[in-house]
């Protein structure tokens, strides 16, 4: 009778965790706020592609989802309650459902191209992979771009900086991005070129490249279109950035 029993409760807690994980993979993750160009989504579930159209504004999209943007084209996703992706052209992303018990929550995985983060929710502890690093983030406008050769991350505004993690996020004293002052008195970001995957022993030497940017303003994010053309903005622009994204 006891081996019945728990023959039952195995079955109950097997059947518990299927209905957990269809419920949790079928949760929204981002969502589409703007489509430029040719880009193409390619659904986790499916062994197709398809091109967006206007009309997938506002389309959801779910863990492994993957998106390729093409040559003179860009794509904005709002990630809900943490922040905003503009993608450059030429890039390709792929939506992750964050792991639990994790520092940092990884919701978005950049295999090449660039592009720029706004992360507005206080206290979030949003990130963003790549081949060679994870960058969890608080309150930040950071540009990240990766290629064959390296990964570039500048970080252009911050409350608390860009904390640079291993894949595994286990390491102990990470890289560091922050804020600083120019010999002028004006604000600086920070930047750093990785070449390799972090690990325990290259993070030390890693954290050693971060330079100083002293002309901040230079850098800008792709903010909408006008005559078939993307707008540049300044990163920093948050008055002109809030109006021209669509809440």
């Amino acid at each position: 009778m006891r081996a019945y029993i728990l023959a039952i409760l195995s079955l109950i807690a097997i059947g518990l965790t299927g209905c957990n994980k269809q419920i949790d993979s079928s949760r929204a993750l981002a969502t589409i706020r703007a489509i430029h160009g040719d880009v193409f989504y390619h659904p986790a579930d499916l062994d197709s592609r398809i091109k967006l159209q206007t009309s997938d504004v506002s389309r959801s999209l779910f863990h492994l989802d993957k998106l390729v943007v093409g040559k003179d084209s860009f794509l904005h996703l709002q990630f809900d309650d943490q922040g905003d992706l503009f993608i450059e052209p030429e890039s390709t992303l792929i939506v992750q459902r964050p792991e639990p018990n994790t520092r940092f929550k990884v919701f978005a995985k950049l295999v090449s191209g660039i592009f720029s983060c706004f992360v507005e929710k206080q206290n979030s502890n949003f990130a963003v992979q790549t081949p060679v690093t994870v960058a969890g983030v608080l309150g930040t406008a950071f540009r990240v771009e990766v290629s064959t050769e390296a990964t570039e991350i500048a970080l252009v505004e911050s409350r608390s900086g860009i904390e640079l993690q291993s894949l595994e996020q286990d390491l102990k004293m990470p890289p560091l991005l922050t804020m600083g002052t120019t010999a002028t008195g004006g604000i600086s970001g920070s930047a750093i070129s990785i070449r390799e995957a972090l690990t325990m022993e290259s993070a030390p030497r890693i954290a050693e490249g971060i330079r100083k940017i002293e002309n901040i303003h230079e850098y800008s994010y792709l903010a909408g279109y006008a005559a078939s053309q993307p707008v540049r903005k300044a990163l920093l622009d948050y008055n002109v950035r809030t109006t021209t994204i669509q809440r």
